[in-house]
């Protein structure tokens, strides 16, 4: 009877261990992405289409918990950037096999994205390309201003 009891309770212990499995869990960051997706190729658009999601919530997470202070911040923002990249091979072909599906997710993510692009331009320091050609372009105009009032005379 113990043995069974002990059989029973290891058993329990052992399925939950497989239920429990990483790659069931969605990932939370890059090191989880690798270890499930590292090598991976999807079968299905619906299998590769949950992976994608999955990515791009860690991306998006990436990009929320960026400190916009951090000069490295967008090291890690790179790294996932480059690890989804590796599935284009991949994306292109489920672009094709499901056009649909493809432009939804496109559709949803971009939007996602759309409230951290301020965000995402101060990491790269896209804020401060923009503010320079700004100053170029006023300068411009003020040259622009004062040769063309230099003509009229």
């Amino acid at each position: 009877m113990k043995k069974m009891l002990i059989c029973g309770l290891l058993s329990m212990v052992f399925i939950s261990f497989i239920a429990c499995d990483s790659k069931d869990k969605p990932a939370e960051n890059l090191e989880d992405l690798k270890e499930k997706y590292a090598e991976k190729e999807f079968e299905s658009c619906d299998e590769f289409f949950a992976a994608t999601e999955e990515m791009m919530t860690v991306y998006i997470k990436a990009i929320e918990n960026a400190d916009v202070e951090d000069e490295n911040a967008n090291e890690e923002l790179d790294e996932i950037s480059a690890f989804i990249s590796k599935f284009d091979k991949q994306s292109d072909k489920f672009k094709e096999e499901c056009p649909e599906k493809y432009a939804e997710i496109v559709d949803k993510f971009s939007k996602k994205l759309e409230k951290y692009v301020e965000k995402i331009s101060i990491i790269y320091g896209l804020n401060e390309v923009e503010e320079e050609f700004e100053m170029i372009d006023e300068e411009l105009q003020e040259e622009l201003e004062v040769i063309t009032e230099g003509e009229q005379e």
